[in-house]
């Protein structure tokens, strides 16, 4: 891993763009839209940053919903804020995802995680927030100091495979 410095989250970070320019982009949007083929809700990343934990980069994203043609106070819908965190690894450090997943081959939810779930409902977007930064934490704790242990465990299965193996045939000499 790199000697990335951690940077801190708080969620004073969130930016998140006016009303005023939400509507803008969802003019944009409704000018090219095919509303047959995509229909006319969707959401859409409304703030974004990149972080570093333990030297392991993860991206949190602010995404807000929205309906085409409907006006932004009558939106209901998906949580009472109309907005979710979300949690993903950066595309430009794919490096990362391959290792822990050659490492972890049946999990696929590795810094890939939201809080748009019933269990969120009654969050405010500070707590989803941290939710989301303690979710990427955990995964970044869990790749760092459990890999090499599931990585042992493997090796074992696998030379008992080859134990078996062995056995098997020489058995059929």
């Amino acid at each position: 891993m790199n000697n990335l410095k951690n940077t801190l989250t708080k969620s004073s970070d969130v930016k998140e763009m006016s009303d005023e320019d939400f509507s803008k982009l969802l003019d944009e949007k409704k000018a090219t839209r095919d509303f047959k083929k995509y229909g006319r809700d969707g959401n859409v990343s409304v703030w974004g940053q990149t972080y570093f934990y333990r030297g392991i980069k993860f991206d949190i994203a602010l995404n807000r919903y929205y309906i085409l043609g409907m006006p932004l106070s009558e939106i209901k819908g998906m949580n009472q804020h109309t907005r979710w965190f979300v949690l993903e690894y950066p595309e430009n450090d794919k490096k990362t995802i391959e290792l822990y997943r050659r490492i972890h081959e049946d999990d696929s939810e590795f810094l890939y995680k939201n809080t748009l779930h019933s269990w969120n409902e009654n969050d405010t977007l500070e707590q989803m927030f941290y939710k989301i930064v303690n979710a990427a934490k955990l995964d970044i704790d869990e790749f760092s100091d459990h890999s090499e242990s599931e990585i042992d465990a493997r090796i074992l299965q696998l030379n008992q495979l080859r134990e078996e193996f062995k056995a098997f045939k020489d058995a059929l000499t």
